[in-house]
């Protein structure tokens, strides 16, 4: 009698994947996102992959792969995004010492906590409390961008040049999926220099949703380009508060530096098995205009 796979065993054990076959979109989903319910309510435990993937009766090898197929990212990225995003949540609702924060969200050690942090989401822990408490009230809406001058159809093909300042226009729409009529959205756009949306992006532009959106900064290459965008009338603290299901994303695009490509962006709610947004783009944004920090080099230009 032939052995059973992983993928067969989770099929026939779980219910969770409401009756699809291994193997397929809906299958590979429902293990996704129920790992990913496990990780958002366990991150402060020391969870490891043998222990994802004993949640889905399925082995941690086919779990990494379909994960990472799925969400962009494997399991322990995941993992570190999640702790991220509440760590930012406790830094902006309690004063928890960076320590205690650090214990929290499930590190052993404040010294990986802080580096962690740094690396993800482009400023260290102490910095972002401190940078917040002159701009945490400050309207999403007030940091976009000034007008553009638009082309006659709307759109232009999107170019990077090489070694100088990086601009693409491109219209944005929000689809119906996202549950409001007539929004408007502070849409926060940046490129980064791999594949994952994480730390200060090498170019940056903020824009309302829908209209166009432009993007400076000074680089050789780019990878990857992904946007976020909350409610206009949020503040800088509430985005940073915001939770997945509060927040909108335009799915990654892969750039070339020399690509004439013309990008549309559509917004939609973010889905359980997104990772959550963890760069702190609104607080980078206040910088790059010196509104009221002072200094202006979180996006390179």
């Amino acid at each position: 009698m032939a052995s059973s796979s992983p993928q067969d065993e989770a099929w026939r054990e779980n219910d969770f994947v409401s009756g699809a076959r291994p193997g397929t979109n809906d299958f590979r989903h429902a293990l996704v996102e129920r790992a990913a319910e496990v990780i958002k309510a366990r991150y402060a435990e020391p969870l490891t992959l043998s222990d994802l993937a004993s949640t889905t009766r399925t082995s941690p090898f086919y779990l990494n792969r379909i994960f990472r197929e799925v969400t962009g990212a494997p399991p322990r990225r995941f993992l570190a995004a999640v702790r991220m995003a509440a760590a930012k949540q406790l830094l902006v609702a309690t004063d928890l010492t960076i320590t205690d924060l650090s214990y929290r969200v499930g590190y052993l050690s404040v010294t990986t906590f802080s580096a962690q942090f740094t690396r993800m989401v482009g400023l260290p822990p102490r910095e972002l409390r401190r940078r917040l408490r002159t701009v945490a009230d400050i309207k999403l809406s007030s940091l976009v961008d000034g007008p553009h001058e638009s082309p006659a159809n709307g759109h232009a093909p999107g170019r990077f040049q090489r070694g100088g300042v990086s601009r693409l226009f491109s219209p944005v729409a929000l689809d119906g999926s996202a549950g409001l009529d007539s929004p408007m959205l502070t849409a926060f756009y940046a490129a980064f220099s791999g594949w994952v949306p994480q730390g200060v992006p090498i170019a940056c532009g903020c824009a309302s949703v829908p209209g166009p959106f432009e993007l400076h900064g000074r680089t050789d290459y780019l990878v990857g380009l992904m946007a976020c965008a909350y409610p206009g009338s949020s503040t800088v603290a509430e985005s940073l508060m915001a939770s997945n299901d509060q927040t909108y994303v335009a799915r990654l695009h892969q750039l070339a530096p020399d690509s004439n490509d013309d990008i549309a962006l559509v917004f939609t709610r973010a889905q359980p098995a997104d990772p959550p947004i963890v760069y702190a783009a609104p607080l980078l944004r206040c910088s790059e205009l010196s509104l009221p920090i002072q200094g202006r080099a979180d996006c390179a230009d």
